[in-house]
C-alpha cells in the first residue's frame, strides 16, 4: 500500500532522519550469535530416519560388518516367523479340537447351547 504524504511533510521526515543518530551499542560478540544463527537455519534438523540413514551409510561400506548385520537381520526374521507361526498352529490346533469334540460328543454340544 503506498502512502501519499504531501511534499512538505516528506521533506521534514527527511530531515529528521538525517540527522538522527543510533547511541546504542551491540550486545558483546552480537554478529557472531548472528552467523551461528544464520548457520543453525540454513542446516535442518535431521530426523531420526535421516540419522539412521547416515548411519548405515558410514557402517555398510564396510563388508564383514554389511555381512554380519544382513546375517543377523535374517535370522531375527527367520526366528520371528517360526514364533509366530508355531502361535497360530496352536490356536489353530485348539480350535480345530474343541469342534471336533463338539461335533463328536453330544453331551458337549448339548452343554455349550445352555
Amino acid at each position: 500500500m503506498k502512502m501519499n504524504f504531501p511534499d512538505e511533510n516528506r521533506e521534514a521526515l527527511s530531515e529528521l532522519l538525517r540527522k538522527w543518530t543510533v547511541e546504542a551499542s551491540l550486545p558483546p560478540r552480537f554478529r557472531d550469535g548472528v552467523w551461528r544463527q544464520i548457520a543453525r537455519e540454513e542446516k535442518p534438523g535431521l530426523t531420526l530416519w535421516d540419522r539412521l540413514s547416515r548411519w548405515l551409510e558410514g557402517v555398510l561400506p564396510r563388508p564383514k560388518i554389511a555381512l554380519a548385520y544382513v546375517t543377523a537381520l535374517l535370522v531375527a526374521g527367520m526366528a520371528m516367523g517360526l514364533w509366530m507361526g508355531r502361535v497360530e498352529n496352536d490356536r489353530t490346533s485348539a480350535v480345530l479340537g474343541s469342534g471336533y469334540v463338539r461335533s463328536v460328543d453330544p453331551y458337549q454340544a448339548a452343554a455349550l447351547n445352555q
